[in-house]
């Protein structure tokens, strides 16, 4: 009841604000949400922008004033969203490095390194799928220093706002020197694809090893193709190919 109180006089000295609305909720029947946020204290005060599940995690004295005051720093801009995350890994020498919500600025914003992120849950099939190719192609790049080949658990830790998961995987490449600038994976998902779409982004160059060279092309040929040799187009297997592709949505 005390909470109750201390969240109603700061809402009464924050009407009209046009940023922020005040609510109460019993964590009990909600507890889902309460992790999906990463809340551990009890009781707690967030302020959620549900367009992302961006949040800023309150931290000081309950009372009133001190509510008024960290929001106009939010409502003012000042304040810097809070990031779920798992614990630090003791050992992270795999040639998947993995990452958590804590390590995210350290690892893949090194402006020295070119970083391909995969965003994954671990219930998700076509991460399932994906992960013997991801550590086949991490096993075979160990030796190019300057890039860095990533995983994160998307359930259990967030990534900053603008790169936040909007389905699994979602793949991510990060090149050195053009944080800001980072470019969707959107390829296919063979060891192939994969080492030619790096050799092409990095900002790095390095030699694929022997297995992943880049295919040449083949010269066009000038002659007009027989009718028998043409590929009979299957819209059924087209369908199958589609479906087997498209990602599942969070």
């Amino acid at each position: 009841e005390e909470q109750k109180k201390v969240m109603t006089e700061a809402s009464k000295k924050l009407i009209g604000n046009g940023k922020v609305k005040f609510a109460w909720i019993d964590a009990k029947e909600l507890g889902s949400f309460k992790d999906q946020l990463g809340i551990t204290a009890d009781p707690a005060l967030a302020i959620v922008e549900f367009d992302g599940l961006t949040k800023y995690l309150f931290e000081g004295e309950f009372t009133a004033d001190s509510v008024v005051a960290w929001t106009k720093k939010y409502i003012a801009g000042e304040l810097k969203p809070n990031l779920k995350s798992a614990a630090k890994p003791e050992k992270n020498d795999e040639p998947v490095k993995v990452i958590v919500g804590s390590t995210w600025e350290e690892l893949v914003m090194d402006d020295t390194k070119d970083v391909l992120v995969e965003q994954y849950a671990p219930w998700c099939g076509h991460c399932k799928k994906l992960a013997p190719i991801y550590d086949e192609l991490a096993a075979k790049l160990s030796g190019v220093e300057s890039l860095v080949i990533a995983k994160m658990d998307a359930t259990e830790n967030d990534a900053p706002p603008p790169h936040a998961a909007k389905g699994y995987p979602t793949l991510t490449f990060f090149p050195a020197g053009k944080k800001d600038k980072p470019i969707p994976y959107n390829g296919g998902r063979t060891l192939k694809e994969f080492a030619e779409f790096l050799k092409e982004n990095c900002a790095t160059s390095f030699e694929l090893p022997e297995g992943l060279e880049m295919a040449e092309e083949e010269p066009e040929d000038d002659e007009e193709p027989e009718d028998d040799d043409y590929e009979e187009y299957d819209e059924d297997y087209e369908e199958d190919e589609e479906d087997e592709d498209d990602e599942e949505e969070l």
